[in-house]
């Protein structure tokens, strides 16, 4: 379909949320583009976002002019 698909960081070396540099690529994706996020884990292995960072990722999001997916 023609579609560059490129990855933010989720987990860490430690297998810790990487937060931080999750947020940070966020604020370097093309105003515009789509960006898949994952809204909840439904798995041992998985990270759930605090209401606090969701907040923070919205901020991004709308500042951005993401769309998210």
């Amino acid at each position: 379909a023609g579609v560059t698909r490129h990855s933010y960081p989720y987990v860490d070396e430690n297998n810790r949320l990487d937060f931080d540099g999750m947020l940070a690529t966020l604020k370097t994706i093309p105003e515009g583009d789509v960006v898949v996020l994952h809204a909840c884990c439904h798995n041992p292995t998985g990270f759930d976002l605090s209401r606090e960072q969701w907040d923070q990722v919205l901020e991004v999001v709308q500042a951005r002019k993401l769309r998210p997916l």
